[in-house]
């Protein structure tokens, strides 16, 4: 048992995705739309957060952001997961829902 607050064995269990299989998964959700990323942050692990934008036809930009399951520097999520944040043209989010679940080594959209 490991002595982190919040750990739980299935964290061990979850496969960790490499950064072309993370990259791969925004291509498909973009429809091979180019994006720029805004950040990666790592672990000794890999990848556990990277956020991207794209701009948004109405003026405003779209973030998209995967997140790692498990309790991270950063950021602590239950689930491996895609969300997208909706900004309008002065930066303000307007909107945003969980787009991708990574469930049992799959991506169920």
């Amino acid at each position: 048992m490991r002595d982190v607050p919040g750990y739980t064995p299935e964290e061990e269990s979850e496969p960790i995705l490499s950064g072309r299989e993370i990259k791969d998964t925004f291509q498909r959700i973009l429809k091979g739309q180019d994006f720029e990323t805004d950040r990666i942050i790592e672990d000794e692990k890999g990848i556990y957060t990277w956020s991207i934008t794209v701009p948004d036809p109405d003026g405003g930009q779209i973030e998209y952001t995967y997140v790692r399951k498990g309790n991270h520097e950063a950021v602590q999520a239950k689930e491996t997961v895609i969300h997208v944040v909706y900004y309008d043209e002065n930066g303000i989010p307007v909107g945003g829902r969980t787009v991708a679940n990574y469930v049992d080594g799959k991506w169920d959209k």
